[in-house]
Order: structure tokens, then C-alpha cells, then sequence
């Protein structure tokens, strides 16, 4: 292979990597106001899978599913932890959001 192809071939793989998938910025929880009712605390999972390491299956919004299923239908989260984490499954990756935090009603 000549300088020239190789020189190609490895600035393909920057764009790559620099052009890979991307998801809009999720709000995940409100601000606290005065006087708001904390309640127990609450905790959603979602997971997403990156089939071959390219591509998303359920990756994109799985922290907006992730704080939904937490919210469970009360008004909102305060004092909000996420936690991400990964697992190999042979045909990818599995990608989990946990979501954690304090009911308001």
C-alpha cells in the first residue's frame, strides 16, 4: 500500500469516529421550587443495544425512557443521579441508563 492510500484510509476512520451517532440533549429533571412534597425515591432502567458497535437499536433517548419510567406518573424528580453502564453480548453492545431520584408531587 502506498503513503498516500494509507494517509486515506486513516482519515476515514477520524470522520468516522468524529461523525458518529448523536441524540439531542435531554432535560432529566425540573428545578426544585420552595415547597414542593418530596416523597420516596424512585429509580427507571432503560437499555439499548449497539448491534456490531455501529448500529443503535434503542440507544438514542434511553435516559428520557429512563426518567420516565422513575417518574411513574408523579410530577417530577429532584436530586436526580444517572448511572450508565455496558455490557458485551456477542453481537454488540448493551447499553444502560439508570435513572434515581426523589418524587414530587
Amino acid at each position: 500500500m502506498g503513503r498516500r492510500w494509507l494517509s486515506m484510509l486513516a482519515a476515514a476512520q477520524l470522520l468516522v469516529l468524529v461523525c458518529g451517532c448523536t441524540s439531542q440533549p435531554v432535560q432529566v429533571a425540573q428545578r426544585p421550587t420552595s415547597g414542593q412534597q418530596v416523597g420516596a425515591v424512585a429509580r427507571g432502567r432503560a437499555c439499548g443495544v449497539l448491534v456490531f458497535d455501529v448500529i443503535p437499536a434503542g440507544i438514542n433517548m434511553r435516559t428520557e425512557r429512563a426518567y420516565n419510567r422513575a417518574l411513574g406518573g408523579h410530577r417530577g424528580l429532584v436530586d436526580t443521579e444517572i448511572q450508565d453502564s455496558w455490557y458485551f453480548i456477542g453481537v454488540g453492545d448493551m447499553h444502560c441508563t439508570t435513572v434515581e431520584g426523589k418524587v414530587i408531587d
